[in-house]
């Protein structure tokens, strides 16, 4: 069995395409635990961006074709942003905590009977 490229996939040509507003091609790309820290940490600036990589094909085994594809995540920048770091809003906390009421005691027959109330 051949090797599972982390951060790298394929898009091959959709062969159930049946109109043109499905996809051309389909795949799928498997990222590493690093790809996914690093993209959080990118997102932290408010956005992120992955950035792709594509070498188009033709596959040996049925002559359809396919894009090799590799993806990388980069921090989000709209042209002319500057970055600041990220810091969470400052928001007090507050937490109420109540006891938990005491279970409803289970009807004879040993159910809960669920339609008290609702007739």
């Amino acid at each position: 069995m051949a090797e599972e490229k982390i951060n790298k996939g394929y898009l091959n040509a959709n062969k159930y395409k049946k109109n043109e507003k499905q996809p051309d091609f389909k795949g799928k790309v498997k990222v590493d635990v690093d790809f996914i820290k690093e993209l959080a940490n990118s997102a932290k600036t408010g956005a992120a961006e992955i950035h792709i990589s594509g070498w188009s094909g033709v596959s040996k085994q049925d002559q359809m074709p396919y894009i090799y594809i590799s993806v990388e995540p980069k921090a989000y920048a709209p042209q002319g942003a500057k970055f600041k770091s990220f810091e969470p809003p400052k928001v007090p906390v507050v937490a109420v905590v109540q006891p938990a009421a005491a279970p409803a005691p289970a009807a004879e027959n040993g159910f809960d009977d669920i339609l008290d109330g609702l007739v």
